[in-house]
């Protein structure tokens, strides 16, 4: 995620996209605020952190440089 987010334009390299996503999981690891899935609320919580990170992935991903780490030849048999 880091060297797709540094490969992209300064436009949305610039902001972090992530950033609520850290904030909402340091939050839940160091317990300062409790994450109860049996409620809505906290349902909710979990399920706008991550929709909000497959957008920030989308975007980065779609807009990013794209690598070829597999290179694929065809050949054509012409002589029929």
């Amino acid at each position: 995620y880091q060297m797709a987010e540094s490969l992209i334009n300064t436009g949305f390299s610039s902001r972090r996209m992530a950033t609520p996503q850290h904030s909402f999981v340091l939050i839940v690891v160091t317990r300062s605020e409790s994450l109860n899935l049996r409620a809505a609320i906290g349902a909710t919580k979990l399920a706008s952190t991550l929709v909000s990170l497959d957008g920030a992935m989308v975007i980065t991903f779609y807009i990013g440089v794209v690598f070829s780490f597999i290179q694929v030849t065809v050949q054509r048999n012409l002589t029929g």
